[in-house]
């Protein structure tokens, strides 16, 4: 998903930007004043928190509506929770009720695609005690954020030495939590100082083993972290004796899970996947688990046995899960009516959990994103049935299908797109398909297949296709201003991390080297989906700037999971062809210098050597992500 920031202002964290309430003596509650505050002014856990924000001079300052997004922690993330804002005389404003065991908040706002989440830092509101202290575990859960769930989510800078501060910070004001947040303090060490992690590991963990009546996260730190610093014996002994006390801690399910991830067998890969489930029945992770063996059946295309064993689970592995199979089988010209059987019990799992979705919310997800991601699974697993209804000939039953696929994605899918408008054309909608194809050119959401059929629309209408250039060439700069103008909010301006780095010919390539061009930086992996589906789009951009000496694309291949990282990289982009240039970051060095959470991202590097767009993910639409790259570039130039 892409993320960007706006700069304001926050409390607390920087001692020269304090807000100030200010209160009226004939006012039954507090004004506000500035871009963020909130009330109580130092808030206890479990209290109710009024928090105000005044748009005006940020990236949302012409939104009609705001919605405050407030993730809840402790040792991690609790709860996300979604609120509507008010608008008021002076802005905006929203109330968030906390629980006893919440230690702060981060807050970040948002209206459609429009976000503020202050420049990656969030808006922080930290939890006070009855001693009118900040509470212990409120900065140390900060820097925690920051480490990990906080980037994905909350999308802040991912800051490791900003993160091990607050965590320290915590430690000296609080040394009683030290064992609460030793794994978060030991993996930001590991980021900021990974010379002497080892050293510093056992010394902590030294201290720990020491302690009575270990609790089980306190087994889970030293069962991990003995591993990772080669104590395999002392590893083992914590993993037994975790095993003993605690046999259903999350640590054994991720051992167990990863046991299952690279099994290869796929009727060993069942029954751990059975075995998993009986033994860790509450277990988030059964799902993903299923998942795996959907996939090796998948893979050694065994789908008659694949639909056997969906049938089976149905309730077990994702939703999602159906119509990647799905999908994979209409690509390979598989069994038609299987295809359409496993996309009709996706629809019917789908459908199933739309109102009544099984377990809880995740702790990432407010009620509101938690109902929009399972429609657009659904709306997934329906554009797969209304493909399989529409190959066997069944063009109007696919049509009401495709249809609602398309709403229930909110019209971001591009294949669903350009199926829904092929299904009107070809059911005599013309009008209606007209309308619609207009409506994606506009919005940037066409792709190359809507074109054709606009074009035979605009054909049959006029008698030839004298004009039509002119016609969909007003369409599309009405989509390019678009764009720009959406772009325009999302510049940045920063130094990029220099770095040196070999190619896959073992040519070394420096950033340094480059100034004077505009250089496209994409970071990836050979495992990672959403950054191979980005690359045939990826092919096109590189293509149309080949001869273009002023702009340069470079892929930046980090964590990468095969020991031989080069060799993978060479068999990958030899098995597709693909013409680009490699740089290998083979000690995942430079990943971290530009602080990437999640993979794909991109990062337009100016003539000067400043980073002015970071994009991150791959929306799904290879038209679209030639557009977005051109017109960034555009945009720099």
């Amino acid at each position: 998903m892409k993320i960007i920031s706006t700069k304001i202002l926050v409390k607390y964290i920087y001692p020269f930007i304090l807000l100030m309430f200010v209160f009226s003596s004939c006012s039954s509650g507090p004004e506000f004043e500035g871009t963020f505050d909130y009330y109580p002014e130092k808030p206890n856990a479990g209290d109710e928190i009024t928090i105000f924000y005044n748009s005006d001079s940020t990236k949302l300052a012409q939104s009609d509506k705001i919605e405050l997004v407030a993730y809840l922690y402790s040792k991690g993330l609790d709860n996300t929770v979604g609120v509507e804002m008010n608008k008021t005389e002076n802005g905006w404003e929203g109330k968030v009720k906390t629980t006893p065991e919440t230690r702060g908040i981060i807050v970040k706002f948002k209206h459609d695609e429009d976000l503020d989440n202050n420049s990656k830092k969030g808006y922080v509101i930290y939890l006070y005690g009855s001693n009118d202290k900040i509470l212990p575990g409120s900065v140390a859960g900060l820097g925690g954020a920051i480490l990990n769930w906080g980037s994905f989510y909350a999308e802040l800078d991912r800051d490791f030495e900003l993160a091990l501060k607050y965590v320290k910070e915590d430690f000296q004001n609080n040394p009683e939590i030290k064992d609460d947040y030793l794994e978060k303090y030991l993996s930001l060490c590991q980021q900021v100082y990974p010379d002497d992690i080892d050293s510093l590991a056992q010394s902590e963990l030294s201290r720990l083993e020491k302690k009575e009546n270990l609790t089980e996260d306190d087994l889970t730190v030293l069962a991990d972290w003995y591993g990772k610093i080669n104590n395999k014996e002392k590893s083992d002994n914590y993993k037994k004796i975790l095993s003993g006390k605690f046999p259903q801690s999350e640590f054994l399910q991720v051992e167990r899970y990863k046991e299952l991830r690279d099994e290869q067998d796929l009727n060993k890969k069942k029954e751990l996947a059975e075995k998993f489930a009986m033994d860790f029945p509450r277990s988030e992770y059964i799902e993903n688990a299923y998942d795996l063996v959907a996939n090796l059946y998948r893979d050694k295309k065994l789908y008659k046995e694949l639909k056997d064993f969906l049938t089976t689970n149905i309730n077990r592995p994702s939703v999602f899960r159906f119509y990647s199979v799905a999908q994979r089988m209409f690509s390979e010209n598989a069994d038609l009516n299987t295809a359409l059987e496993i996309a009709k019990m996706g629809v019917q799992r789908g459908e199933k959990e739309l109102d009544n979705p099984p377990g809880k919310k995740p702790e990432f997800l407010t009620e509101k994103d938690w109902k929009e991601e399972r429609e657009y699974y659904l709306g997934l697993t329906l554009y797969s049935y209304g493909n399989a209804l529409y190959l066997s000939g069944k063009s109007k039953d696919a049509l009401q299908n495709v249809e609602r696929a398309a709403d229930l994605t909110k019209n971001q899918e591009g294949d669903i797109n350009e199926l829904y408008t092929r299904l009107l054309y070809e059911n005599v909608e013309y009008s209606e398909a007209k309308t619609v194809i207009e409506g994606f050119i506009k919005k940037g959401k066409n792709t190359a297949g809507m074109i054709e059929i606009l074009k035979n629309i605009y054909k049959a209408e006029k008698g030839s296709e004298a004009g039509f250039e002119v016609y969909l060439s007003t369409l599309e700069s009405a989509s390019l201003q678009n764009l720009k103008d959406k772009l325009a909010k999302e510049i940045v301006s920063e130094p990029a991390p220099d770095f040196t780095l070999e190619d896959i010919k073992g040519s070394k390539v420096s950033l340094s080297g480059l100034k004077g061009k505009i250089v496209v930086v994409d970071f990836w992996a050979t495992w990672c989906g959403p950054c191979i589906n980005s690359f045939p789009g990826m092919q096109k951009a590189v293509e149309k700037y080949s001869k273009d000496e002023n702009v340069k694309f470079f892929f930046i291949n980090s964590w990468e999971r095969e020991k031989d990282r080069k060799a993978s990289v060479q068999k990958f982009l030899q098995k597709n062809n693909y013409p680009f240039h490699v740089l290998m970051d083979y000690d995942d060095k430079v990943i971290g210098d530009y602080k990437v959470a999640g993979i794909p991202t991109k990062f337009v590097i100016d003539k000067e050597g400043k980073i002015r767009f970071i994009s991150v993910g791959f929306a799904g639409n290879t038209d679209q992500l030639v557009d977005e790259l051109s017109a960034m570039i555009e945009l720099v130039e």
